[in-house]
């Protein structure tokens, strides 16, 4: 993880393992930036995967109200997954038709993946931070 450990701090503490994923913490609990590598696309993405369904909807929602302030500062239009017949839900920005078992594919993933990571950790950062204080809020009044 050298490159990426270059321009961000977010990966510095964490091990490579055999996934095909590797994650970091945005700040809410089980909200975390990932990288992800398949045989057909490398992608980053911000996935929500609490234990709550209805808590993950409503942290995919309120970080859709600032979807043009995001992708504003990312630079590019990301993909926002709500996948309402999961529990999951996702914001990505992937790059596809690379392999991550050829070689030759190795320098274009990395350089993808360390950059498009930069600018989806940046345009997250203050909208995480609010709605963290929403999500909070929320459970304490047990609206959830």
């Amino acid at each position: 993880m050298p490159r990426i450990n270059e321009k961000t701090d977010l990966f510095r503490n964490i091990s490579p393992s055999k996934d095909n994923w590797i994650g970091a913490g945005t700040g809410i609990s089980s909200v975390s930036y990932n990288f992800v590598m398949s045989r057909s696309y490398a992608r980053v993405e911000v996935y929500i995967q609490r234990a709550v369904k209805e808590e993950n909807k409503f942290i995919f929602d309120e970080l859709k109200k600032y979807r043009e302030t995001i992708e504003n500062e990312f630079g590019d239009v990301l993909v926002w997954d709500r996948l309402d017949d999961k529990k999951a839900s996702r914001i990505k920005n992937q790059k596809d038709e690379v392999n991550i078992f050829n070689e030759a594919d190795w320098e274009s993933m990395i350089e993808f993946m360390a950059n498009s990571m930069v600018r989806l950790e940046n345009a997250f950062k203050t909208p995480i931070t609010e709605v963290r204080k929403s999500l909070i809020a929320k459970l304490n009044s047990d609206e959830i």
